[in-house]
């Protein structure tokens, strides 16, 4: 296994009262980057070990989508055809879609730039997204066209469908599962549904009759963002019957009222983009939703078998040809024991100043901007964090801009 990179992910990335109720006092999230499966784990205090999940990609990985699968195979004997490396072109691809991710989240969060200014604002985004800037910087120079144009698709479908973001980056768990995923976008949605509202018919054979109308109809739903241009799959849907099932153990309370998968279109003229309700196709979402838990099942298996019961192996002792020592040369580390030590060193780093460089705040200024967008569950977990304690936003403010100005400016 590679070393993993430990990170510490906020329970939810941003989101709006309605949502922070119902989790008050759940667990962070962490996350173990850099092994071959991406791992979470929370741990409930000190006394406590650390209680490990299933990423939800991997869990539904066991799924074989056949029309998804020939459709990536032919792509790549397409690019080869063509003197192309697919697995180059792939990891191209997927990178530009993590960076679209992110530009959409900060749109969505109410950040600003403007489409002659997108290119050094995506660019910036290059530590955020843990990639070199000369590569975001090539990445996004060679496909500025691209980015203007599915943002421009992106904001048309703010427009039209009356979205309202609830939640962005959404990091939740499924004690059931043992799984844990991040939802792209909760929000409301406005739509146009076929229904009997009330309307009848005025003349003819069926005067008097109710007559079956559209009317625009207000919805809880998760989006998904994919930034291909082909299309949707099999998986996608799983993806996101998933995701509905993680928010229902969270949210009890709220109803989920419609999935969708939303994607930029390749268009020319003016922006459009696919915005699929996939629970609309009742003779697929009702074959998925059939084999939808015989997928979790064989994924909950393959995550005990291969994930909590892999080691780390660790090989550590002297060099010396005069002294070799092979006895406890070679030792191995559970993942509990992986992430346990993960997290006590984190605990053990500057949280503020890993801040201040993750968001590149080079003034008070910045600070203050930075800190008045985020809610008090935020600000409390980050008081934790700096060793601050919270009484109030304003007074936990000062304290940490007075901090920076002594230590860090």
């Amino acid at each position: 296994m590679e070393n993993p990179v430990f990170e510490q992910e906020q329970y939810y990335g941003e989101i709006s009262d309605v949502l922070k109720k119902a989790l008050k006092n759940k667990p962070l999230i962490y996350r173990l980057t850099g092994t071959k499966s991406r791992i979470y784990f929370t741990k409930e205090d000190e006394n406590h070990p650390p209680v490990i999940y299933n990423s939800g990609t991997t869990l539904i990985d066991n799924y074989r989508d056949k029309d998804g699968e020939r459709a990536i195979t032919d792509w790549k004997i397409k690019l080869v055809n063509q003197g192309e490396n697919p697995n180059k072109v792939l990891k191209t691809r997927q990178d530009y879609g993590t960076l679209l991710h992110v530009l959409y989240g900060k749109i969505l969060l109410g950040e600003t730039t403007s489409f002659d200014e997108l290119k050094d604002f995506i660019i910036s985004f290059a530590d955020e997204v843990k990639m070199k800037k000369d590569y975001v910087k090539n990445l996004v120079t060679s496909h500025i066209d691209e980015f203007k144009k599915d943002m421009a698709s992106f904001l048309t479908w703010l427009v039209e469908y009356k979205v309202e973001p609830l939640g962005i980056e959404v990091m939740l768990k499924s004690d059931e599962l043992r799984v844990a995923t991040a939802l792209d976008l909760i929000c409301y949605v406005t739509v146009e549904e076929k229904g009997f509202w009330g309307e009848v018919y005025k003349s003819g054979a069926k005067k008097g009759e109710p007559k079956e109308t559209k009317q625009p109809v207000r919805k809880l739903a998760i989006v998904d963002f994919k930034s291909g241009k082909k299309g949707f799959y099999k998986k996608n849907v799983l993806q996101l019957l998933l995701s509905k099932r993680i928010f229902q153990e969270n949210f009890p309370d709220l109803e989920v009222e419609a999935i969708f998968n939303l994607a930029p279109n390749d268009w020319l003229t003016s922006p459009t983009y696919k915005f699929y309700d996939q629970e609309r196709d009742t003779k697929q979402i009702d074959h998925l939703k059939r084999i939808e838990q015989n997928v979790y099942d064989r994924g909950m298996i393959e995550f005990e078998d291969l994930i909590l019961t892999k080691t780390k192996m660790v090989i550590k002792g002297d060099i010396n040809i005069n002294n070799i020592v092979t006895e406890d040369l070679v030792s191995y580390k559970s993942m509990e024991e992986i992430a346990e030590k993960y997290y006590q060193e984190y605990k053990n780093q500057d949280v503020f100043k890993m801040l201040l460089e993750e968001k590149q705040i080079q003034d008070v200024d910045e600070l203050r901007v930075f800190l008045n967008k985020k809610d008090i569950v935020y600000l409390k977990e980050l008081s934790k964090g700096v060793g601050i304690s919270y009484t109030n936003k304003d007074e936990f403010m000062g304290k940490l801009i007075e901090k920076y100005e002594k230590e860090y400016k």
